[in-house]
């Protein structure tokens, strides 16, 4: 058998084998991406209230 070869049994995860071999990093583990989720949550579990006292509209109908 060749040395770079990992034999890994069918039905295992394929990343183990990429990781090994090519360094791979899947996109979910990168601090990017990790962030770039995190925003969106954060975005996803606003309110229509937290909608309202960041917006400038609701402020200046209070003036009127």
């Amino acid at each position: 058998m060749k040395e770079h070869f990992i034999y890994t049994k069918a039905g295992t995860d394929i990343t183990k084998r990429w990781k090994a071999l090519y360094n791979y990093v899947p996109a979910s583990e990168t601090e990017e991406v990790k962030q770039k989720w995190a925003e969106f949550r954060a975005i996803m579990a606003k309110t229509l209230d937290d909608v309202e006292k960041e917006s400038k509209w609701v402020s200046q109908s209070n003036l009127l």
